[in-house]
């Protein structure tokens, strides 16, 4: 899978992910899972 909708971001030991698609109001598709 290409990252080009999903952001993740390393701090301190704590991981955030981000779902970038504000196009599509971040709605979660098939491929982002992988």
């Amino acid at each position: 899978m290409e990252w080009e909708y999903v952001l993740l971001d390393k701090s301190e030991g704590i991981a955030t992910i981000t779902l970038n698609r504000p196009e599509k109001l971040n709605a979660f598709v098939g491929n982002m899972r992988e």
